[in-house]
């Protein structure tokens, strides 16, 4: 049953000759080896920037954090408000969220305090003018949190950004 063949592998030729009186007989199969398409890895996905949510109702604020962060290769989203961050935005999609304490409607305070229930593991970077001493003792309570005090400057951001979330920024 079996008929003289050649095997064309790895670049080379195998030939079989069975008992006469079969007739040759020749299969070539691709050159390389047939498991090398499965064995590479697939195309990488160009990674997307990690998200930092911005909630501050000063817009002059947002545009400049926004500017910043995505001069550093981080993606920005900016929200005018408290409520407007719960009502559009998907807390878990980001990697960290800044927030200004001092808003008018919802408080930064009442921000985070929803925050811890739908995103309990979500770093958060407070920022304000001041904090008063019944702020800081409302802080105290939160894990993955840092404040920064208004005005701060970009090493003092990244600095926020890299502790709270590990955030690779200069």
């Amino acid at each position: 049953m079996c008929c003289a063949t050649t095997f064309k592998w790895y670049e080379t030729k195998v030939q079989c000759r069975p008992p006469d009186p079969c007739p040759r007989m020749d299969i070539e199969v691709p050159i390389g080896n047939p498991l090398e398409k499965m064995m590479k890895p697939a195309a990488k996905r160009p990674r997307s920037p990690p998200i930092v949510h911005v909630v501050d109702d000063d817009a002059s604020i947002r545009r400049a954090l926004a500017r910043l962060l995505s001069s550093v290769g981080l993606g920005v989203e900016t929200y005018g408000s408290a409520l407007v961050y719960l009502e559009s935005a998907e807390p878990c999609s980001a990697a960290c969220v800044l927030i200004d304490v001092h808003i008018p409607e919802m408080s930064g305070l009442e921000l985070l305090e929803e925050l811890t229930e739908v995103a309990p593991d979500l770093p958060v970077v407070c920022m304000s003018a001041g904090f008063e001493n019944e702020i800081q003792d409302r802080l105290a309570a939160f894990e993955r949190l840092i404040c920064l005090r208004k005005p701060f400057d970009e090493s003092e951001l990244f600095r926020a950004l890299s502790q709270v979330a590990g955030l690779d920024v200069p």
